[in-house]
């Protein structure tokens, strides 16, 4: 775990199942980072893509700025299950 990884309190999930993140969507989250709405991500894993906020509502926005996302998009807190 980062640094940066260690700020954040939520994470919100991006299921990739298929899916590759487009460059519109690596705009999206460039924003988010300039806002700095995200703290960290983190793209190690084939599955799934994980974005780390700060706080719930931070992971709210985040979400609704993916709400158009073929698969699931999930928050949890750092260290818990999907809520």
């Amino acid at each position: 775990m980062t640094n940066n990884e260690k700020k954040a309190k939520y994470i919100v999930s991006l299921w990739l199942g298929e899916m590759i993140l487009s460059k519109k969507d690596w705009e999206k989250i460039r924003k988010l980072r300039k806002e700095g709405v995200i703290v960290d991500v983190y793209d190690g894993d084939e599955c799934v893509f994980e974005i780390y906020v700060k706080t719930k509502k931070d992971a709210e926005y985040v979400k609704k700025m993916f709400e158009n996302w073929p698969e699931p998009v999930e928050i949890r807190k750092v260290g818990d299950e999907v809520v």
